[in-house]
């Protein structure tokens, strides 16, 4: 039979760590939103630029940026979208530009490649 403080330290660190589960979220479910491990992290989705790519030969292809994200999440910082027209043009020869418009309606932005 287990001795009686070893289950009781066990007990303890159960209940801490399921109370850091709740405390956690709901202390920053006050602060500033989207906030990380915070519950409303997931209920946000971050607005992303529209990408257009233009191959060598004049052809157009709008880019679905859901394809580069496993799961665009609220507290994504917008700033991982600068990185995304070097990867297009990296990943394949024909891109010769990346157009970019950060809000709709907004200026579009040319990116060459090379």
């Amino acid at each position: 039979m287990r001795s009686f403080p070893a289950l009781l330290v066990r007990a303890a660190l159960a209940v801490g760590f399921l109370t850091l589960q709740v405390v956690v979220p709901t202390w920053l479910l006050f602060g500033a939103r989207p906030a990380r491990f915070g519950w409303q992290m997931f209920a946000a989705h971050t607005r992303a630029p529209a990408y257009v790519v233009e191959r060598a030969d004049g052809s157009r292809t709008l880019v679905d940026v859901d394809d580069y994200f496993a799961f665009r999440r609220g507290d994504l910082d917008p700033a991982v979208f600068d990185r995304l027209p070097a990867h297009l043009c990296a990943l394949e020869p024909s891109v010769v530009t990346v157009y970019e418009q950060r809000v709709p309606q907004g200026a579009i932005e040319a990116h060459a490649c090379r």
